[in-house]
């Protein structure tokens, strides 16, 4: 039975949290048994547990609110602290050299940190999805409110956009493809395996030729029990069974599979190629550039002395753009080179991490083969 407190209907700041107990948003600050807990461990250096960290999570998460009509709406908690974390960096970073320092060596260390203590807590979280958005969000932002008011060609700024879209358009089809890497069947009773018909052997999927050996009995995944294809892995984050793991990519919420790799491994690339001819715009726009010759009779310029772009705060906060521009594409260029060696090995990411390193064919035919020249 609800008492007459619940009954009556909430007013713009009033809510329901998760105990189902009526709260207001001014009592957001109140006293937080697991967070209190979390602050006496940390000043007498003891180890906190899972348990209290994601009872810590889920208060926050809670009691982040707005007032709304009909009762205070919940914020997400991953979707915010991306939107406003990420502007304030590139504020303070922008303040002065030291503070870009600073901000640089602080933000893979707060990711770094942020993965370790979600992966056990919110093993599937779209925290880092909604980040790697945001930041190609706001880098847009900058490089088109500063850098084309400067001496840059339209043509230039044009080839950029296109890139950005090109780009966007492989991590979005990324996201669309990913549902089809998995195994979708009827659960299947192991008990009853002895008996399986030649009907269900025909819904195995064939390597296409990649592999010369030939298995007599199907796959049975041991997490989902479903019969899979060959090089088939069960993701524990997407809870599925992926045909040709390579492996999960937080930074899209996405697996990447047999259905999606070429488009992860091409956006990757052009990525690349976005920030590269990003950052070198920014860069000599706001910088002292110097020639380094034409291509085509287009002159390539490099930044050559930065040492002003402190003096100006809206020229210094495109050059922490840039800075952060650069340190996305080492990054990707460090993944593209991973994935470079795993194709032409002809594995995925899962059998290499797995220990099945044997190459399969040669590096050419493992080349034609992820790009679909044999089929």
């Amino acid at each position: 039975m609800y008492d007459d407190a619940k009954l009556d209907p909430l007013c713009c700041c009033e809510y329901f949290d998760r105990d189902n107990e009526r709260n207001h948003l001014l009592g957001c600050c109140c006293n937080c048994i697991d967070f209190d807990i979390a602050c006496e461990r940390l000043i007498t250096c003891e180890s906190i547990s899972t348990k209290i960290k994601s009872n810590m999570l889920l208060t926050f998460q809670d009691r982040l609110r707005i007032p709304w009509r009909g009762g205070a709406k919940q914020i997400s908690f991953e979707a915010t602290i991306p939107i406003v974390l990420l502007p304030v960096s590139l504020f303070v970073a922008a303040v002065n050299v030291y503070c870009c320092i600073a901000t640089c060596l602080v933000i893979p260390l707060f990711l770094g940190y942020t993965y370790y203590c979600l992966r056990s807590i919110f093993p599937r979280t779209k925290f880092f999805f909604l980040w790697s958005f945001w930041s190609v969000a706001y880098l847009c932002i900058l490089f088109e409110s500063t850098v084309p008011l400067m001496e840059i060609l339209p043509e230039e700024n044009a080839v950029l956009i296109l890139m950005i879209v090109a780009a966007m358009f492989c991590f979005y089809k990324v996201k669309l493809r990913a549902p089809l890497n998995h195994v979708v069947q009827s659960d299947t009773d192991i008990d009853n395996l002895p008996d399986i018909t030649e009907e269900q052997t025909t819904l195995l999927i064939d390597d296409d030729g990649e592999s010369d050996e030939s298995e007599a009995n199907p796959n049975i995944c041991s997490k989902c029990h479903k019969y899979t294809p060959p090089r088939t892995f069960h993701c524990a984050i997407c809870q599925a069974c992926i045909v040709k793991r390579d492996h999960h990519n937080i930074w899209l919420d996405a697996c990447v599979g047999e259905s999606n790799h070429r488009f992860f491994f091409f956006g990757c690339i052009i990525s690349i190629m976005a920030l590269i001819l990003g950052t070198n715009l920014a860069l000599t726009s706001i910088c002292h550039p110097f020639s380094i010759g034409r291509i085509f009779g287009i002159p390539i310029f490099l930044p050559d002395d930065c040492s002003e772009v402190f003096d100006q705060f809206d020229v210094a906060l495109c050059f922490v753009g840039s800075i952060y521009g650069i340190m996305l594409a080492i990054c990707l260029t460090m993944v593209i080179l991973q994935q470079i060696f795993f194709i032409s090995k002809g594995v995925t990411g899962t059998e290499w991490h797995r220990g099945d390193v044997s190459s399969r064919k040669n590096c050419y035919v493992n080349w034609k083969i992820f790009c679909c020249w044999l089929r």
